[in-house]
């Protein structure tokens, strides 16, 4: 034992013993003392035993302390015996939080003296005996002994010299056995047909429960999956070289049950019959659904029915007036009702109003319905009012076609964002929305702009196709970070920030080839995952148009990364999410953050 370090505080670390003469301290597995404090960097500090001395070299973020002061990033410093070290500034962290250490001496120097006395040692073997020549030998048993110690470890010399040459490390070859879903080593491979993509068997079976039969990175439609039994073979020697590389058995477990690509191998053989089957089996559950709901209104229907004539029985026994005003006349207030209900759609007149109106009374709606200032006609209530206005009305509805659709009886309708004006709820897919115009293809709220070409208040949510943002592209400032941003328009040149629009545009957007992904790769802790497809004629809301803007640009610098020697840089593991690029400008030099996040503590 060349040293021992004395823990200052018992609830961070205790005592370590250093018995090398290189010890290294990180937050890293391949450390001599491994921290799992976030706050220690993964190389924290070395110790190393040479010239009859002690130094350390400090590598770490948030410093290394001798006595108080700080050594510097980079910079090494003799140590001796009772000096304390810290890993951690003690003034800006917890007292229950301090790693702290007390540096102590174990060699004993008279021997430490002997040995530096020592210039050379020549041993020559005759006859199982060793001669020793050396004129400045200062102990005589000092050098027996190290005869003996050596003499005891040549068997061992000889059993390393005599074992296997290291395997050779191939470049590039660790990548090609990952999965780009899950960025592990693939497990239970598969090949995705026709462009010969593989991925983990539960990776991709989750990927299919979206109904998406695309390839995760090339985006082209797949025509079958198969099982990789030779990538299969690879990974497992691969892992028998790097056994610290292996899952633990619990989440290869967990794969297994999810990977039901290798439980049903022929259904995923062809994907186009088991994509028709899916959409099959989804119609006949909507079906289902459907008969279900008719079956419920019909029987309410009943109920409200059964229920007027037991109020006509009671109105005619019991002799009553309705009202002691000889001016009110109930004929009256029902045509005004009958005249409003005609501008409301079918499917809202046979099940909507009707029951609400028999379970709240008109003197009762005042309060649940706050009034507005303006003035409402008698016997109409706010709740109505918004369907009662032509304006607000769905044009498929109440028979009309609109865009090649009719409103059946049972439609769902959702409000415009902007004017409330009823659209049918149709959850259009990316390719057609296109057409249709009237989701955002980011947020998926619902505009009628496009849809019906006349909103009536289009100003409120500022409604836009992506072909149509170009004066909208700025570059935010210092986005991502003030080392990126100069970067950025020094890359520019003076030349307007639209060059960035119109190149993503006539490379990518026009053609199909780009996609808004929103997860944690590329947003720091993302509400939801998204990933759609954007065109040139998809819409966009005003909310989310500055969000597909710094999309855009961040694709474009990745873009430009091999072309461009000002972004020709070694990427971040944290990528766009570091949290580091902002305090820490030496590090946001030295790396790339135009990246997606690969590493996640």
């Amino acid at each position: 034992m060349f040293a021992k370090l004395l823990s200052l505080n018992t609830n961070t670390s205790s005592s370590i013993e250093i018995s090398k003469p290189i010890f290294s301290i990180g937050r890293d597995q391949k450390n001599d003392k491994v921290f799992s404090d976030i706050k220690v960097s993964a190389n924290h500090l070395t110790i190393e035993y040479k010239d009859s001395q002690f130094t350390v070299t400090d590598y770490s973020s948030n410093g290394t302390y001798i006595n108080e002061n700080k050594i510097g990033k980079g910079n090494t410093v003799t140590i001796l015996n009772g000096d304390k070290i810290h890993l951690l500034p003690i003034q800006k962290v917890k007292d229950h939080e301090v790693i702290g250490f007390e540096f102590v001496v174990c060699i004993n120097t008279e021997q430490q003296a002997s040995k530096l006395s020592i210039e050379s040692i020549d041993r020559q073997v005759s006859d199982g005996k060793r001669e020793v020549k050396n004129e400045n030998i200062l102990n005589t048993k000092l050098v027996e002994n190290q005869v003996e110690s050596q003499i005891i470890n040549e068997p061992s010399k000889q059993k390393k010299e005599q074992s296997p040459p290291p395997v050779p490390k191939i470049d590039g070859l660790e990548d090609e056995l990952q999965c780009t879903i899950c960025n592990d080593y693939l497990f239970e491979a598969v090949a995705a047909n026709p462009c010969n993509h593989h991925f983990c068997g539960s990776c991709l079976s989750n990927w299919f429960k979206k109904q998406t039969y695309e390839c995760p990175n090339c985006r082209s439609k797949l025509t079958g999956v198969m099982q990789a039994r030779t990538i299969n073979n690879l990974v497992e020697k691969w892992l028998k070289i790097n056994p610290h590389e292996k899952r633990t058995e619990q989440l290869l477990n967990k794969m297994k049950e999810e990977n039901l690509i290798y439980k049903n191998p022929q259904e995923y053989i062809n994907l186009s019959a088991k994509f028709n089957q899916d959409q099959q089996q989804k119609k006949i559950q909507l079906n289902r659904n459907f008969e279900d709901e008719q079956d419920i209104y019909s029987d309410e229907e009943n109920d409200e029915e059964n229920q007027e004539e037991n109020d006509e029985n009671d109105s005619n026994d019991d002799d009553e007036y309705l009202s002691n005003d000889d001016n009110f006349d109930d004929n009256k207030q029902n045509q005004q009702i009958q005249q409003q209900q005609q501008y409301i759609p079918l499917q809202f007149q046979n099940n909507g109003f009707q029951g609400f109106n028999n379970l709240f009374p008109q003197n009762n709606l005042n309060g649940l319905f706050p009034q507005n200032h303006f003035q409402l006609a008698h016997g109409q209530n706010l709740f109505q009012q918004q369907f009662i206005q032509q304006n607000k009305v769905c044009k498929s509805c109440n028979g009309k076609i609109w865009k090649n659709f009719q409103c059946p009886p049972q439609q769902q309708h959702v409000g415009c964002a902007s004017c409330a004006r009823l659209m049918p709820k149709l959850d259009p897919s990316d390719d057609d929305n296109e057409v249709l115009q009237m989701q955002c293809c980011i947020c998926k709220a619902y505009h009628c702009t496009f849809y019906y070409g006349d909103c009536n208040n289009a100003a409120l949510q500022k409604f836009m196709l992506v072909k149509n943002i170009q004066h909208q592209m700025v570059i935010p400032y210092n986005y991502v970070n003030s080392t990126e941003y100069n970067r950025l328009l020094k890359h520019l040149g003076g030349r307007p920030q639209t060059v960035i629009f119109n190149f993503m545009m006539d490379n990518y957007i026009s053609k199909g080839y780009f996609y808004f992904q929103q997860n944690k790769l590329t947003f720091n802790n993302p509400i939801q995952e998204i990933n759609v497809k954007i065109s040139q004629n998809s819409p966009i809301c005003w909310l989310c148009h500055r969000k597909l803007i710094n999309f855009i640009i961040f694709r474009y610098v990745q873009c430009m990364k091999y072309d461009e020697p000002l972004f020709m840089r070694e990427d971040c593991y944290y990528g766009i999410n570091c949290r580091l690029q902002q305090q820490n400008q030496v590090h946001a030099q030295k790396y790339n953050h135009f990246c997606e996040q690969t590493k996640f503590d």
